[in-house]
Formats: C-alpha cells, sequence, structure tokens
C-alpha cells in the first residue's frame, strides 16, 4: 500500500487546532482545521483522489493519452486532470463535500452565496492594495473578502458603498440594516470602512489608477451598471480587476449580461455561469506578471473552465451544506467522547460500589454507635428533666427573693429618704443651736456689763452715804 501523502498533525493556534500536510509536485501543501474530524476527512478525500489520479494515469498509458496542463485551486485536490470525454463524473467514492476551506462567516444564503469561496480565493490570491465593493446592502459578499483579508493577512484597504436606501430591483431596505451592517464591520475597522453615500458621490474620494478590486453591484439596469462602470473605470490600476454580478439574469429590467457582451475579449474576463453569473473583468489583458491565480483563471481552455466551474459549484454547494456537516463531524466526535467518557464511568461505577460496600459496613458500625448513642440520650433526657424541674425550682425560689429584695430596697428607699429628712432637721437643729448660743452669748455679755453698771452704781451709792455720814458725824 502507498504511503500517504497527506498527513494530520495537532497545530497549536488560537482558532485552528489541526493542519494536514502533504507534498506535491515537489512543494508542501498545508491546509488548517478546527476539528480533527474535519482533517481526517480532508486527508481521506485528497489521498484517495491522488491515488485514483494514479490509477488513471496508469490506465491510459501506451493508449495516446495526452499530458494534461496542472490546474491548482485551494480545497480543491492538486492532481494530473485526466482528458475528458464527456461521460459523467464517477461520485462514488465521495464521501464527503469537496469544500473544506473556511467557513465563510457572514453566509447568508442570498443571490451571492454560490461564489462566496472565489471570493475568498480571489482576496488572497490577487492581495489588492484596495479592494471598493459598490453595492453592500448585507453585506454578503462584502465581508467575506474582508474575512480572507483578516484570516490570510493581505495588507488591503476595504471600502464598502451604499446608500442603504434601496433601488428599483430590491425595494426599500430595511432602516436597521445599515446598522447592523455597521456593527459587523467593527471586527474588520482597522481596515474596513463604510460609505453612505451615493456611487457618483463615492467616486470622487479615490484617486485615479488606485483600486485594483472593484466589485459592482448596485442598481442592475444597463444604463446603471454602464454608468457604474465607465465613472469607476479611471479609479482602477493598470492590472486592476472588476467583478460584475448578476450577468446571467435577463429579464426584469437588468442589464449586466448587455454591457458584459461590450466590453469582453479574449484573455480578460472568465464568467462563472452559475449562480445568477459572476463576470471577472480584467483591465488589460493577461500579462506574465498577474498572479498565477489570475493567469490559470483567464486562460483557461474549455475543460479547464469546466473543472472551475465545477470545483467553485461544488464548494459553493457545500458550504451551504456545511453547518449540518459540522453537526455530523461534532456527533461522531461527541460520540467518541461518549465512550470514553463511559468507560471512565464504569471504572468509577465499580470503584465507587467497592467504597458503598465498604461504606454500607460502616454504616451499620455507625447505626450500632447511633443505638447506644440513643439509649444515652434517652438517660441524659431524663437528667435534664430533673435538673429542669430543680431549676423550676430554683428559679421560683429566686422569684421570692426578688421579690423580698425589692420589698427591702422600698424599705431601704423610705429609711434613706426618713434618714435623709432626720439629717436635715439634725442640721436644723444644730443651725438654731448655734443661733441660741450666740444669742446667750451676746445676753450673757449684757448681764456682765449690767452687773458691772449696778455695782458701780451701789458702789457710787454706798460711797455717797458713807460720805454723807461722815459729813453727818463732823456736823454733831
Amino acid at each position: 500500500m502507498s504511503k500517504s501523502r497527506f498527513r494530520v498533525k495537532r497545530y497549536k493556534h488560537g482558532k485552528y487546532k489541526f493542519l494536514v500536510r502533504g507534498k506535491v509536485l515537489g512543494r508542501w501543501r498545508r491546509r488548517y482545521f478546527v476539528t480533527e474530524a474535519e482533517a481526517i476527512a480532508f486527508s481521506e478525500q485528497q489521498n484517495a483522489s491522488a491515488q485514483q489520479a494514479k490509477d488513471d494515469a496508469s490506465s491510459t498509458q501506451g493508449k495516446g493519452a495526452r499530458k494534461v496542463k496542472e490546474l491548482r485551486f485551494p480545497w480543491f485536490a492538486v492532481r494530473p486532470q485526466p482528458e475528458r470525454s464527456g461521460s459523467p463524473r464517477d461520485f462514488s467514492k465521495l464521501d464527503f463535500p469537496t469544500y473544506a476551506g473556511p467557513r465563510i462567516k457572514r453566509y447568508l444564503g442570498d443571490s451571492w452565496c454560490m461564489h462566496l469561496p472565489f471570493a475568498y480565493d480571489l482576496m488572497r490570491e490577487l492581495a489588492p492594495k484596495v479592494f471598493v465593493e459598490l453595492g453592500v446592502k448585507q453585506g454578503e459578499s462584502y465581508f467575506s473578502f474582508c474575512q480572507s483579508a483578516a484570516e490570510n493577512k493581505i495588507n488591503v484597504q476595504c471600502y464598502g458603498v451604499d446608500s442603504w436606501l434601496g433601488d428599483i430591483q430590491t425595494g426599500n431596505l430595511d432602516p436597521e440594516m445599515r446598522q447592523e451592517v455597521a456593527d459587523y464591520n467593527l471586527q474588520y475597522s482597522s481596515f474596513s470602512g463604510l460609505k453612505r453615500m451615493l456611487f457618483a458621490e463615492a467616486v470622487k474620494d479615490f484617486p485615479d489608477a488606485t483600486i485594483d478590486l472593484l466589485h459592482i453591484d448596485g442598481t442592475h439596469t444597463y444604463a446603471d451598471v454602464k454608468t457604474d462602470f465607465e465613472s469607476w473605470l479611471p479609479k482602477l490600476s493598470l492590472n486592476g480587476i472588476v467583478l460584475f454580478h448578476d450577468v446571467m439574469v435577463r429579464g426584469h429590467g437588468f442589464g449586466v449580461w448587455k454591457l458584459w457582451k461590450e466590453i469582453t475579449r479574449e484573455h480578460d474576463s472568465f464568467l462563472f455561469e452559475f449562480g445568477c453569473g459572476l463576470g471577472v473583468w480584467k483591465r488589460e489583458t493577461v500579462a506574465p506578471s498577474d498572479s498565477a491565480f489570475i493567469r490559470r483563471l483567464l486562460g483557461a481552455d474549455k475543460t479547464a473552465i469546466r473543472d472551475i466551474h465545477e470545483h467553485y459549484a461544488n464548494a459553493a454547494a457545500a458550504l451551504a451544506l456545511w453547518p449540518s456537516l459540522q453537526r455530523l463531524w461534532g456527533a461522531e466526535s461527541q460520540l467518541a467522547q461518549f465512550k470514553t467518557e463511559a468507560e471512565e464511568k464504569t471504572q468509577k461505577v465499580v470503584h465507587f460500589q467497592r467504597e458503598a460496600e465498604e461504606k454500607a459496613k460502616h454504616v451499620a458500625q455507625l447505626q450500632r454507635e447511633a443505638e447506644e448513642k440513643t439509649q444515652q440520650v434517652v438517660h441524659f433526657q431524663r437528667e435534664a428533666e430533673e435538673k429542669a424541674r430543680h431549676v423550676a425550682q430554683v428559679q421560683h425560689e429566686a422569684e421570692e427573693k426578688t421579690q423580698q429584695v425589692v420589698h427591702f430596697q422600698r424599705e431601704a428607699e423610705e429609711k434613706t429618704k426618713h434618714a435623709a429628712q432626720l439629717q436635715r432637721d439634725l442640721e436644723e437643729t444644730s443651725r438654731q443651736v448655734a443661733r441660741l448660743q450666740r444669742d446667750l452669748k451676746e445676753k450673757s455679755s449684757l448681764v456682765a456689763h449690767f452687773h458691772r453698771q449696778h455695782d458701780q452704781i451701789l458702789l457710787d451709792r454706798l460711797q455717797g452715804l458713807i460720805r454723807d455720814s461722815e459729813r453727818m458725824n463732823n456736823a454733831r
């Protein structure tokens, strides 16, 4: 058995966790995936395609088989293409959609959805410096270009021009649409700007020969699309690319097909006939200086054109199936995870059963101890009841003593009041005694003075009597 050309490896990245790596024609090819299931499916598909190509090449040797030109496109099996005879392709070995690229985030299923994989590739391979889209509407196409620029680190300035008022073909647009688009654009605001104005007003904001990629998707009448094309053509760089949508639509006033017929020439255009038609037009004819992607696209022969159509039509269809496919892969991944978890849980159950048996024995022991403690509790309850009765008796005695204390306190308060009154009476008596003592002292002093005066008077009288007696005696 031959060695696999594409192998799955783990990849450390903020978004992508796996990569598929293989060497084709001397060059390493890599694709990045979020889940392992996606990576495995892609690697198996690529290896199966390579083996089928090898088998086809072996079967055609010696039968005049011609050498075919290699055609490379992202997510497309890189292998020599066998000469086609017009017979239907064998899809018996196709187990998954051929689209294995990144999921377009802004997928709305609108009229542009069939060209989103090509838009992503074109931005990455062309790497324009300036990209302008005329007619953003909900931004399904515009934000696919922005997503590719961000994820592939393209140094580009993107501008979306729209009035968000609608036209004769779309009708009036929901007023909230512009705000929703503006909010979504915030994640790309470092290189993307939205211009709310008419195309004729916005064209003045861009110098001549500066736009590398121009997408015209405004009003689709012949007069309007021709006016948009002619007014913006001077702004296109020398090797600039213009995209026209709805080229295949005729009737209902659509006239892009008529302008496309007027301007296209050999080796300067490519028309995707599905998805309402997407025209890729180059200002100048293809030159060696153009990217390999553009040279292969605009220089494709009938067989290559059919291959390109088949690849991108399948890619767009697979992109529409992406959500359900992711759910399928997610379910398979979850199933494997559930099986692993089930085995782990089975082992845990056995372990838990053993622990449960040990714990059951422990519980039986605890129950016996609990019964013993229950008996102790009953005994303690009885003791507690007796102590409660004793406490009630003590409380009753304490209440009586409290009442006695209250009575004694009242008596003490009354005696204290009486003692205070006696104290006041004693103080008043003491003051009266002091006053009486002062009065007695004063009266004693008066009595002593009176006695002194009285004695003096008596003495003076006695002395007078004596003198009178002497005089009388002398008189005799």
